[in-house]
């Protein structure tokens, strides 16, 4: 087992104790090489820039999801009658509403047909919460499972909505002749 698995070893195992987890993480650092405290700073930034570029992209497509266009000679009109809007903000509370109700729909039928088997690997390794806290499958409550399925949901959902925004992408790229979106006219700032 290499220096870096040891130490995040030592450090999950104390997670049910955040005061000894504390203390025995800073003497497991002091442990450490430089060069392995560096990777593992390195390592934890990737993480969160890559959490926060995903948080602003998923913002950015929202924005733009929320500001229907309709295309008129050319240019992109971002406005819409009180009554556009009324209708196309009902028309989503239904897609919406079919979504979940698919998603539910799968994951029962998924979940009938699973048959887990309750190794003591599974039981011992860990999954994340919204707020960051790592859980061991084998210590979690119902509390905390219901939690990670509302985040795993959450998800799901949020890849139906962007996989939708990548399946309009392709559609206006086909429509337009164009081969990205970068070449279409009229583009909003």
């Amino acid at each position: 087992m290499s220096a870096l698995e040891e130490a995040v070893e030592k450090v999950a195992a104390l997670l049910d104790d955040p005061e000894a987890a504390d203390k025995e993480a800073a003497l497991i650092v002091i442990k450490m090489s430089r060069s392995l405290v560096l990777m593992l700073a390195k390592l934890e930034l990737l993480e969160m820039a890559n959490h926060f570029q995903r948080a602003t992209t998923r913002t950015i497509e929202k924005a733009s999801e929320s500001r229907p266009a309709r295309r008129k000679g050319g240019a992109w009109l971002r406005e819409m009658s009180p009554e556009a809007q009324a209708d196309l903000e009902r028309r989503e509370e239904e897609i919406n509403g079919r979504m979940w109700t698919t998603i539910a729909d799968a994951l029962s039928d998924y979940r009938e047909n699973l048959r887990m088997e309750w190794t003591r690997e599974l039981l011992d390794s860990f999954f994340a919460l919204p707020d960051g806290t790592r859980v061991a499958w084998g210590k979690a409550s119902s509390d905390q499972h219901a939690i990670r399925i509302d985040m795993l949901l959450g998800n799901a959902a949020g890849n139906l909505e962007t996989a939708a925004r990548h399946q309009v992408a392709i559609e206006t790229l086909m429509s337009n002749g164009v081969s990205c979106l970068n070449e279409l006219e009229g583009v909003s700032p």
